[in-house]
């Protein structure tokens, strides 16, 4: 039979490839692909060796050379791994280290959540392949969310009962929600069961009849999914979540992970995580109600979390209002990150589960491997712990800088190269390959190593097509409104190839790596710095002022009215410049202001803030977009910076943080823009300095309340101690706070950042002082 189907997973059953579809028609199935079986390439003599596998020979590229090597069979992964070390000790492994599904959907060149088609008898794989289909990827999805009972502060899955299970999503296209529990709430949207038991099966049906494919959580890996895994168990629930009837599967050690067989599980916590750590996100905190609200503009209801149990007690309508709407959001940001996902997937040739866990590394990985089974080229290996250690303690020289004096400046022009590093790979050929390859013709770095110009290298050509990819997405964008599918669908795609192509050079350089090659890292720097010094020595040369230069930007002062001429000095540089390589105008800002890094240090590292014609606001480096200090210095930080900018009013300035200090000494500020915020990276016990994060955890855990390695905290510096450690107590706890810690503390160093360097002193600030006028920050 023949059927073209999504590919929603690719897992193991019995040591077998077992692949999860859904039809165009929506019926899910499962088939087994009993053929495929695990290899690696051997290079070495094989006379006493038959009888541990079956051998095939066949010949591959090493670089550009071609060697002749076994691709030894074996009858499962497990028998692979055993034969693997002795099978090295005879001659040479290559590709002993591909994950088994990898190794299936490399060969058989397969894209997650793409479309296939299939030829299979009974449950049998006969032939699959990917085929071009527009058809959009419409799966079932569910978020869900539960609460606990937590009397003493925290909740022991082993003790303490599920409360209720709130769910949103999206079935054939149409909306459903609810909050299913044990006790007799009054809202409409909540189904009542006899018992906590019967409210877990109940959630298992939900995913069955609802024939759900993907199923979300936020934070589901850690709490939410082992949480019911242990009630199931205490409680002995026989319902199935997976689609072979199997229970939630856990993984063990540092990375937790939840896995629901035949339903991809999607945690939106560690989506955004990522999201945020490579920029493409801001968040101050990674919380629910945060994420939800800055991205997707989601306010959720809020409650006190450890009233929980009061609110469960009294029958309160506001416990099930909370839990829907935590559902809500969560389902909110999965639209907003499932595009991405998807793409990041397909594009990778990654599965859906693990794309929504990887660091941008995987991905470049996952698309070089499959690069390298396309020109028949064997795969690095993994390195081993001495050479990563080898790599880690040595490394590269990074970007050029110069540094800015710090103070306010007016007519400045941002440009920036596009795509440094990726369009460097393209245009020098830089690749582990290319290296030193005997070669007609050359590249030669800045540090003395040659790159063959005349065969391709396998990194610059997977990064070209990302590359192209990109910028067809990208022009094919501008023929549709925002809010079209289109527009959406072409936006996902583009960023996910943006991402992935800008992490290509961290790889190259990456300890870990497969490609790795330092060769390759310090010449790609190294063009980098030569690139930016030229641009900025002609900048000088043509009469601009070049206030501050970092990696890939350059910021130029120019005269009133003389925009043209920066237009002019773009399009010399250019002319100097190989093909790929582009010298763009970011914008032109009416006034910009450059702090030190710290007070009465040169310089002024990534910590600016500049104003567009437009009137928007720009700002690197400042504490508003750091999560480690409280809202309250952020926000003051944030009204000086916007007041010296848009109104060029220093007094104005000075007076908003006057109002603050104010606010804090009268003890009118709101408890809640007074937290700081800090993740808790490792066992309290395990932390030999007590910091006030740490302290306030440990008092938190003594009114039972649990901190788990990788816990975000917020607290708050109250008046009841005499260190800052002392005072520190989780924001659940504290009822006062200590206003001269905030005002010297918080406020004035954030602010002083700014004003000091326009001669405003923490006296000014304190006390009533004389007015400065703009014509004073010079």
């Amino acid at each position: 039979m023949n059927e073209k189907a999504f590919l929603i997973d690719v897992d193991l059953f019995k040591e077998t490839i077992r692949l999860i579809l859904k039809s165009e028609k929506g019926r899910v199935f499962r088939l087994f692909d009993k053929n495929f079986k695990p290899y690696f390439y051997f290079k070495g003599e094989i006379e006493n060796l038959k009888e541990r596998g079956v051998f095939e020979k066949t010949e591959k590229l090493l670089g550009f050379n071609k060697i002749d090597v076994w691709k030894v069979f074996f009858k499962n992964p497990q028998e692979l791994k055993r034969e693997r070390s002795f099978f090295e000790s005879k001659g040479t492994v290559f590709e002993a280290d591909i994950p088994f599904i990898y190794r299936y959907l490399i060969d058989k060149k397969l894209t997650p959540t793409g479309m296939v088609e299939v030829e299979y008898e009974g449950n049998e794989v006969k032939e699959i392949k990917t085929i071009e289909d527009e058809t959009a990827f419409n799966p079932n999805i569910l978020c869900f969310d539960i609460e606990t009972y937590n009397e003493k502060g925290t909740s022991n899955p082993s003790k303490d009962p599920c409360l209720m299970i709130s769910y949103a999503g999206r079935v054939k296209g149409k909306k459903i929600e609810g909050v299913l529990t044990y006790k007799n709430f009054k809202k409409d949207f909540v189904t009542v069961f006899e018992n906590e038991k019967q409210m877990i099966e109940g959630f298992a049906e939900l995913l069955k009849k609802n024939k759900i494919d993907i199923i979300a959580g936020y934070y589901s890996d850690v709490f939410d999914l082992p949480y019911l895994a242990e009630r199931s168990k205490v409680l002995g629930v026989k319902t199935p979540f997976g689609r072979d009837k199997s229970k939630i599967k856990l993984s063990k050690g540092v990375k937790k992970t939840a896995k629901i067989t035949g339903r991809v599980h999607v945690d939106v916590f560690k989506v955004i995580s990522f999201l945020n750590a490579i920029g493409s996100v801001k968040l101050h905190r990674l919380t629910l109600e945060n994420a939800s609200t800055e991205l997707v503009g989601f306010k959720k209801k809020m409650i006190i979390k450890k009233n929980i149990f009061e609110l469960w007690n009294e029958t309160d309508d506001t416990l099930v209002e909370y839990c829907l709407d935590d559902s809500k959001a969560c389902l909110e940001l999965l639209d907003f990150v499932m595009p991405l996902e998807v793409e990041l997937s397909k594009i990778s040739g990654t599965l859906l589960f693990d794309a929504s866990r990887n660091a941008a590394s995987n991905f470049v990985e996952s698309i070089l491997m499959r690069e390298s089974f396309e020109k028949n080229t064997l795969i690095p290996p993994i390195p081993k712990d001495e050479s990563f250690k080898e790599r880690y303690s040595n490394p590269i020289q990074g970007a050029f800088v110069k540094m800015p004096n710090p103070g306010i400046y007016e007519n400045i022009a941002v440009l920036d190269f596009k795509s440094l590093y990726p369009s460097i790979i393209i245009s020098y050929n830089i690749d582990p390959s290319t290296l030193n390859l005997e070669c007609e013709d050359f590249f030669i770095s800045p540090q003395g190593h040659k790159f063959c110009k005349t065969k391709k290298g396998l990194i610059p050509t997977a990064l070209e097509n990302l590359v192209n990819a990109r910028n067809k997405f990208k022009k094919e964008m501008k023929k549709f409104e925002l809010e079209t599918f289109e527009y959406k669908s072409l936006f996902a795609r583009q960023w996910a190839l943006k991402i992935i192509a800008n992490a290509v050079y961290g790889y190259m350089v990456y300890p870990r790596s497969r490609f790795y090659c330092r060769e390759c890292g310090e010449s790609i720097t190294a063009i980098a710095r030569k690139s930016i010094s030229e641009a900025m020595s002609l900048a000088e040369k043509n009469g601009f002022t070049v206030l501050y230069v970092d990696t890939d930007s350059l910021f130029l002062k120019f005269n009133q009215g003389e925009e043209s001429k920066v237009e002019e000095f773009r399009k010399l540089v250019n002319k100097t410049l190989p093909e790929k390589m582009e010298l763009e105008l970011e914008d032109f800002y009416e006034r910009g202001i450059f702090v030190s890094k710290k007070q009465g240090v040169a310089g002024a590292k990534k910590k600016y803030a500049l104003i567009n014609k437009k009137g928007v606001v720009k700002i690197r480096g400042f504490e508003l977009v750091r999560r480690d200090w409280s809202k309250i210095a952020r926000e003051t930080q944030r009204k000086v910076l916007e007041t010296l900018l848009k109104k060029g009013d220093l007094n104005e300035a000075v007076a908003e943080v006057k109002r603050t200090i104010k606010l804090l000494k009268e003890e009118k500020a709101e408890l809640q823009d007074l937290e700081i915020h800090s993740t808790i990276t490792k066992s309290l016990k395990n932390y030999e300095v007590l910091s006030p994060e740490v302290s306030a955890a440990l008092k938190a855990e003594k009114k039972g309340l649990k901190i788990e390695p990788g816990s975000s905290v917020g607290f708050i510096i109250t008046k009841k101690g005499k260190s800052i450690s002392e005072k520190a107590e989780l924001s659940e706890f504290a009822k006062d706070y200590d206003a001269d810690y905030y005002i010297n503390n918080q406020v004035l160093p954030a602010v002083l950042k700014i004003l000091g360097e326009l001669g405003i002193k923490k006296e000014d600030l304190l006390n009533d002082s004389k007015q400065k006028t703009f014509g004073d920050w010079n």
